[in-house]
């Protein structure tokens, strides 16, 4: 971890990045098989909750 950075990934094309306010971690790096799927599925999660 460098300056609340944290990454495992080996494809950029499948790099899923999450920044975050008020966490341990500032940035998320991270590799998933379908990251536009994911983003939906993340802000799908994120409206549930608003």
């Amino acid at each position: 971890m460098e300056n609340g950075l944290f990454y495992d990934f080996h494809n950029p094309d499948k790099a899923l990045v999450i920044d975050f306010d008020r966490e341990h971690y500032k940035r998320l790096v991270v590799e998933v098989d379908d990251p536009d799927s994911t983003v939906s599925s993340i802000n799908e999660a994120i409206g549930k909750l608003e």
